[in-house]
């Protein structure tokens, strides 16, 4: 695809899909080029050893062929490209991460959950209108621009770990929870009270608030408390992942989306939430407008230390 020296992209190898983000700036405004995602499950491809397998070596390398065709035309310079947290895990990594950057021809960024939480923050913060109230960020995980953490716990770790098979149970939920719940809770106390809003970003929570929406169970663009719950009472009628008819689920969330379920609803419990907003922007954005910003002398990490300061 044709690209122009004002161009910037953004991929993401996350665990579950890896996203390609190209755009440029118009008005100060992200103007989007192109998008592209593949489902590549490298989490679910983790062994008992740690070790990515090799088929999903292959799923990740065939999409990444794909990817550096779409990349042809943005200047290496204006690319950054990110591994997290399969990708940290992995005791594999360095050969698997051989291969991705022969295929792409450009160095990969395995990043710390802190600086994934902070790429999040930024992404997302650019979606809203800068306002003086405080938000909290949620991408199944824990952000804020005043206190960041990263919690290793996502859509397809839980689902294979507490829904094997895909087979959904009351009793498998309530494990998924508490285990959601006894993660965040060490982090609660330093959250509380230190946010007016709250804002979700992720394919989970924007899955979650689509089908909600859908079902008119909330408002357009908003999870709420009770529309959850509604959804829960769908999610345990039905005996496995392979079997959830809930209009507004995409087929290819099927097989994880159970275990991402928990994980939101485990933070609405644990945080005490009635409601949260959803972002449309996530870590692809927030990489661009980090991108952007160090290469025009406007580098939002300086920021960010001056707010730890």
């Amino acid at each position: 695809m044709a690209q122009n020296s004002d161009s910037y992209a953004a991929l993401d190898l996350g665990s579950n899909s890896f996203h390609l983000l190209i755009a440029s700036f118009h008005d100060d405004k992200l103007r989007v080029i192109d998008r592209h995602k593949d489902m590549v499950r490298l989490a679910a491809g983790l062994d008992d050893d740690g070790r990515l397998s090799d088929a999903a070596q292959e799923r990740a390398l065939e999409s990444l062929t794909k990817m550096a065709d779409r990349l042809r035309g943005v200047p290496r310079r204006q690319i950054r490209i990110v591994g997290t947290n399969t990708l940290r895990a992995a005791s594999n990594a360095n050969e698997f991460m051989a291969k991705a950057e022969a295929v792409l021809g450009l160095p990969i960024n395995i990043i710390s959950g802190t600086e994934e939480a902070r790429l999040v923050y930024l992404g997302v913060a650019n979606d809203f209108a800068p306002e003086k109230q405080r938000r909290l960020v949620l991408d199944i995980g824990t952000n804020t621009p005043r206190q960041l953490e990263s919690l290793p716990m996502g859509c397809v770790s839980f689902s294979m770990r507490y829904f094997k098979n895909g087979d959904i149970s009351e009793k498998a939920f309530k494990k998924a929870v508490n285990a959601a719940r006894q993660m965040i809770g060490p982090y609660v106390e330093p959250f509380r009270a230190q946010w007016d809003e709250a804002v979700g970003s992720s394919g989970t929570i924007r899955s979650i608030g689509k089908i909600l929406a859908e079902q008119q169970f909330s408002e357009a663009g908003y999870i709420s408390a009770d529309g959850l719950e509604k959804l829960k009472d769908q999610v345990l009628a039905t005996d496995n992942s392979r079997n959830l008819n809930i209009p507004g689920l995409s087929d290819d969330r099927k097989d994880v989306f159970v275990g991402g379920f928990a994980v939101l609803y485990a933070l609405f419990q644990e945080l005490d939430m009635q409601g949260l907003h959803v972002s449309a922007y996530a870590i692809r954005e927030g990489i661009i407008h980090d991108l952007a910003g160090r290469l025009h002398h406007r580098d939002k990490r300086e920021d960010t230390i001056k707010q730890f300061i």
